[in-house]
């Protein structure tokens, strides 16, 4: 997983950058990608939420995607650029303000690799709502499973949001 310094998805930035300093009305810009000589693979984001701590199981939290639906309204998926291979995605800044740093912010990715033609994996099923959970299987844990996929979970940050006195003060020193 990169974070990307802008909508271009050209530059990303390195550790030394970290933690960001990302204004309220910013856009915060990720990929997700896998390296691989296969040819015949395919990427598929599961799970993205975003937590004030490196634990993607801290709360508060913040759902970006889920079982490989869209959930935050402000989520926006670059498909010029995302590939099987790769995912470019942008969505709005935001803090957790019943933290105890509310400006800091971690996002963190659980990723799926699959074989194109396994007409069982993970990543052919695409997007599962909670209602669709229920109307296949009726339970709400169904999934479908594929000894081909693999799973990987990546952690990026932390960014940490200015909020608006300092980001004033910060522009006028």
């Amino acid at each position: 997983m990169h974070m990307f310094t802008s909508a271009d998805f050209t530059a990303t930035y390195n550790s030394g950058n970290f933690p960001l300093q990302i204004l309220p009305s910013d856009r915060i810009h990720y990929g997700l990608s896998v390296q691989s000589p296969l040819r015949n693979i395919e990427l598929f984001a599961l799970d993205c939420v975003s937590t004030p701590t490196m634990d993607p199981d801290a709360s508060p939290k913040v759902t970006i995607i889920q079982d490989g639906c869209d959930i935050d309204p402000t989520l926006t998926r670059d498909s010029t650029r995302s590939t099987d291979m790769a995912l470019y995605f942008s969505i709005q800044a935001f803090t957790f303000p019943d933290s105890v740093d509310s400006n800091l912010v971690y996002l963190h990715c659980t990723m799926v690799v699959c074989l194109k033609d396994d007409l069982n994996s993970r990543c052919r099923e695409g997007c599962i709502s909670a209602r669709r959970r229920r109307d296949v299987g009726g339970d709400d844990r169904f999934r479908r499973d594929s000894s081909n996929d693999l799973q990987e979970s990546v952690t990026q940050g932390p960014f940490r949001i200015l909020s608006d006195q300092v980001a004033v003060l910060s522009y006028i020193a």
